[in-house]
């Protein structure tokens, strides 16, 4: 199963409805027909936070940097307080621009973490409307795509009814891709309604981020000249100077939002699913690509002299995050340090799934440890140990 990252919030920012939200104070205020209580006509902030995970540039998983994360707030079922709702149909240019605009509260909202804190970037303020027409889900997802001209080529697609789509054209092996959601199946949640309910004034919504891509380490250890002879002055010889995983999907395309598989579209009915569809992200194309293995931070690969110690594994580099796959296929260089002499293995070195056979695959939001063993110039070998994704905090935390 994936290994999660939770959002929590400490201090918070909100923001104002954007260009897909209404005027709240044009609204009329409406009786509830289940009551016959008249709903107060008082705003309900709309709040969110960070993932209180550690990050790095490479994998999150230190938090020592600030990350830019996207958000999006969407209507995901009616409340069946107000005959007059329309049926939610995100991005449907036919629908009463009423109604459309509350389909939407948060669309593409750039924010910062840091820490455990996020704040918008435009530090303005947000509402829920008071009209009680539908109950909203949060997705959020990293890295942040402009809208616009974003600088690495990504893009955000609604020009779909009904799906949010982000496409990252250039998997670098470096980045991490995240996506989450914040739902639930309680009354009138999320909304201005929920939150005047007793005992949840002081409730905010649960986001769960998923990794979605595999993380791959490496780790070199000498092999010996012959077996049981205890000699590993020729492997020790030996300096790694480049890794390289070949044939590796490039272009990807993350459904962040889905209206059919994401929401609860019969009324009434308690299914919250698509927290964890399969498909969620998918290669765009049949384009590959060979990626080099770099140091922390993305910095060029500092060549590894190997040890004579069998017991103590070097590692090498950061890591690379790859599209999930049942084989992965990698080219290591090798240096001698006392001649200088380059050396190529003939034959890629190839990392099989177990179960590739039946389906199986290096799964998103796992980390496989990969250790090399280099027998001098002669051999090199390759196996995997799983470990799972190191999460700072395990436990589910409130937003």
């Amino acid at each position: 199963m994936k290994k999660s990252l939770y959002i929590f919030a400490t201090t918070l920012a909100v923001l104002p409805l954007g260009s897909c939200s209404n005027d709240s104070e044009d609204l009329e205020v409406l009786i509830d027909p289940k009551t016959g209580i008249e709903v107060i006509n008082e705003p309900v902030e709309i709040k969110l936070g960070t993932p209180s995970v550690n990050i790095t540039r490479a994998a999150l998983d230190d938090d020592s940097q600030d990350i830019t994360i996207g958000v999006f707030c969407l209507a995901r079922e009616k409340q069946r307080i107000n005959n007059t709702e329309q049926d939610i149909s995100w991005w449907d240019a036919s629908v009463d621009p009423l109604y459309r605009s509350t389909f939407c509260l948060l669309k593409n909202v750039k924010s910062t973490k840091s820490g455990e804190n996020v704040t918008w970037d435009d530090g303005a303020k947000r509402f829920y409307p008071i009209t009680q027409f539908y109950s909203y889900d949060f997705y959020t997802y990293y890295p942040y795509v402009a809208f616009d001209d974003d600088p690495n080529g990504n893009s955000i697609d609604t020009t779909t009814i009904g799906i949010v789509y982000v496409n990252y054209p250039n998997l670098d092996g470096k980045t991490d891709i995240l996506w989450g959601r914040a739902s639930s199946d309680e009354d009138y949640a999320f909304s201005a309604k929920y939150f005047r309910q007793s005992g949840n004034q002081s409730k905010t919504p649960i986001t769960q981020l998923d990794h979605m891509l595999t993380r791959l380490k490496f780790q070199v250890v000498p092999g010996e000249e012959v077996v049981g002879g205890g000699d590993y002055s020729a492997a020790a010889d030996m300096i790694v100077t480049c890794l390289k995983v070949k044939d590796v999907v490039k272009n990807v395309t993350l459904t962040l939002a889905n209206f059919t598989k994401d929401s609860a579209n019969e009324q009434g009915s308690d299914a919250i699913n698509g927290t964890d569809e399969p498909d969620r992200l998918q290669p765009s194309d049949d384009e590959v690509q060979t990626l080099s293995l770099c140091g922390a931070d993305g910095n060029p690969f500092s060549p590894v002299q190997v040890s004579d110690n069998p017991v103590s594994p070097q590692m090498l580099g950061e890591s690379f995050l790859l599209y999930p796959a049942s084989k992965y296929v990698f080219e290591i260089s090798l240096r001698s340090s006392t001649t200088g002499q380059e050396y190529h293995q003939d034959h890629p070195l190839e990392l099989v799934h177990p179960n590739a056979a039946s389906g199986g695959v290096f799964e998103a939001g796992h980390q496989y440890t990969i250790t090399i063993e280099v027998h001098g110039p002669k051999e090199v070998k390759l196996k995997a140990q799983l470990t799972p994704w190191i999460i700072t905090d395990p436990n589910q935390i409130e937003l």
